[in-house]
């Protein structure tokens, strides 16, 4: 509303481009955040067998990893079957991938690693992403699960990563803790 009515009373044709450019910019951001919630609301899960080995892999090539972190993957040698829905698990475990790629990039540290463990059993399978990042105030650990809640900046950061993953983690009978 307030692009539409400084575009009525600016002046210059760069001006009205500006504002043009502001407007779609917040257009598609507003459609991205609806999109997000759209999804932390309503999951629609279809159940198939997978091997968690070949979607943390999969999770991992769809990641831009920078050159300076180091992967360190530790994968049981049988495979971790699991009833999960591969679309929305491919994508939380992107997502908390991301998370640790960010926090290493805020990290001074020289020696930037994530490590990424599948283990099984009859009964159950155990994912780990770790990263040695600065991590999350404990006084915070809580607040990260809410949408709109972030530790990191939020020009580029919505806060909707950490509630989805949990939230399809949760739909699909696991547990999901933050250390």
């Amino acid at each position: 509303l307030l692009a539409g009515e400084a575009r009525a009373v600016y002046g210059t044709p760069e001006g009205l481009a500006k504002l043009d450019r502001i407007s779609a910019i917040t257009q598609s951001r507003m459609e991205d955040i609806t999109s997000s919630l759209h999804r932390i609301r309503e999951l629609h899960l279809k159940m198939t067998p997978i091997d968690m080995r070949e979607i943390m892999d999969q999770a991992l090539e769809e990641t831009n990893l920078p050159d300076d972190i180091l992967c360190l993957k530790k994968y049981c040698d049988f495979p971790a079957r699991c009833l999960i829905d591969e679309y929305h698990t491919r994508s939380a475990l992107k997502n908390l991938l991301d998370n640790a790629v960010d926090a290493l990039q805020l990290s001074n540290s020289q020696n930037k690693q994530i490590s990424l463990t599948v283990d099984a059993s009859p009964a159950q399978v155990s994912l780990t992403i770790k990263d040695n990042g600065p991590g999350i105030p404990k006084s915070q650990l809580r607040q990260v699960m809410l949408p709109f809640v972030s530790t990191k900046s939020k020009t580029t950061n919505w806060g909707i990563g950490l509630p989805y993953s949990f939230r399809v983690i949760n739909a699909q009978l696991g547990q999901m803790r933050i250390k």
